[in-house]
């Protein structure tokens, strides 16, 4: 395992450990997983015009899993995954073609907090922390008589941000509304290259409580 990844899941194996630690000493708490889905937009430059298409949206899921202690403002810590979807870019003049797309994957570990208003059915909440992901960049290009396809991979460390409102049915079901910014850092393969990706995410979730 490569040790970014190894360094996570100790983060989120110590947190769980403490989190099982507390649970036996009082209820006032709970673990949690929930899940995502909406639609991601990368904040990416992709010039339109000039036969050059881009599209910057697609399809965005995450699963999360952690622990909840109950207060008047919850607080929790957290990990999971998220599939941030792909950005690609097209240019065809007839003659000469180009396609490109960029994928983001990631890892990610945090904390989070909600506060209860409406009877305890209605909630605002914020969360917050630690991306290690992994981007995937391909693309093709083409003219009469040549052809080439390349294909790259890179990891790098970010952050992610965001904030929700939602609904719970019950102590232990909800859903809710969700906004994610995504701060992808992109290192390459031989550490020459690096830049930053802004990725939005607006998403329904669901949440069980256990």
């Amino acid at each position: 395992m490569h040790k970014p990844l190894a360094t996570i899941a100790a983060a989120i194996a110590m947190a769980a450990a403490s989190a099982a630690s507390h649970a036996a000493d009082t209820v006032n708490g709970a673990f949690f997983v929930n899940g995502n889905l909406g639609q991601s937009q990368y904040r990416v430059a992709l010039a339109d015009g000039y036969g050059v298409h881009s599209d910057k949206k697609d399809t965005t899921y995450a699963a999360r899993f952690g622990y909840v202690w109950y207060n008047t403002v919850d607080f929790g810590v957290e990990g999971g995954y998220v599939d941030l979807g792909e950005a690609s870019v097209s240019y065809n003049d007839g003659v000469t073609r180009l396609r490109g797309k960029l994928s983001s994957k990631a890892l990610l570990a945090g904390v989070n907090g909600k506060y209860h208003f409406g009877g305890n059915h209605w909630y605002v909440a914020a969360r917050g922390g630690y991306l290690r992901t992994r981007v995937t960049s391909r693309g093709s290009y083409s003219e009469p008589g040549y052809y080439t396809y390349g294909s790259s991979t890179y990891n790098g460390n970010g952050w992610y941000a965001g904030a929700s409102v939602g609904y719970d049915f019950t102590p232990n079901f909800g859903l809710g509304l969700h906004y994610d910014n995504y701060r992808v850092k992109l290192d390459s393969y031989n550490g020459l290259s690096r830049s930053r990706v802004n990725v939005a995410a607006f998403s329904l979730g669901a949440e069980y409580r256990f």
